[in-house]
């Protein structure tokens, strides 16, 4: 598998990813009355960021997948920053799929519902998007092509080389609480249509 696969869908990966966060921002922070063309985009962001993060997380799925396939198993298990490579991509996926369970579960009415439900949706964006950068930044250092990733996660305070990771078997341990609660997401919700 060459290198050059994995950084394309990366980059597929990471720009709508980014999109989506950059919209969502502008649909929560800056609310916008009238007919004019600032909300026109506003009632289509809903559809940006919806079909962003679907793009963008399959295409994170696919580098995730590529990721294992072009480092060596040694170094996974014996690598510190790959295993933080590997924790924070997971993660990532985490934020992402679980903002696009939470979508479907509510719609369009996801930003507007009572409570701070859009919000929350909002902060998973927000935690998705540092997770990305995170995520990036690593994959620079192991390359030894730096990025502006680097650089942006350097102000932020995170230092790929010092980060703290978990062991493998938490790794799987997480991986697979992640699959089940979408799987009891997606059960639970079958359920509830049968019993109305």
């Amino acid at each position: 598998m060459k290198a050059a696969y994995h950084s394309i869908l990366v980059h597929l990966a990471t720009g709508p990813l980014v999109m989506a966060f950059v919209v969502a921002t502008f649909y929560v922070w800056f609310p916008v009355r009238g007919d004019g063309i600032l909300a026109k985009f506003r009632q289509a962001s809903d559809s940006v960021v919806l079909y962003s993060v679907l793009f963008g997380a399959m295409m994170m799925g696919l580098a995730f997948v590529t990721g294992f396939l072009l480092i060596p198993a040694e170094a996974v298990l014996n690598s510190p920053i790959t295993k933080n490579k590997i924790t924070l991509s997971a993660f990532a996926m985490v934020f992402w799929c679980t903002w696009l369970v939470l979508r479907y579960r509510s719609g369009r009415q996801l930003w507007s519902l009572r409570g701070y439900v859009g919000h929350y949706a909002y902060l998973m964006l927000v935690a998705g998007t540092m997770s990305l950068v995170a995520v990036n930044s690593i994959g620079g250092d192991i390359a030894g092509r730096p990025s502006g990733y680097e650089a942006l996660a350097a102000t932020l305070g995170f230092q790929t080389r010092k980060t703290l990771y978990f062991p493998t078997w938490m790794n799987v341990l997480l991986l697979a609480t992640g699959i089940l609660a979408l799987i009891l997401a997606f059960v639970r919700r079958k359920n509830t249509k049968k019993t109305r």
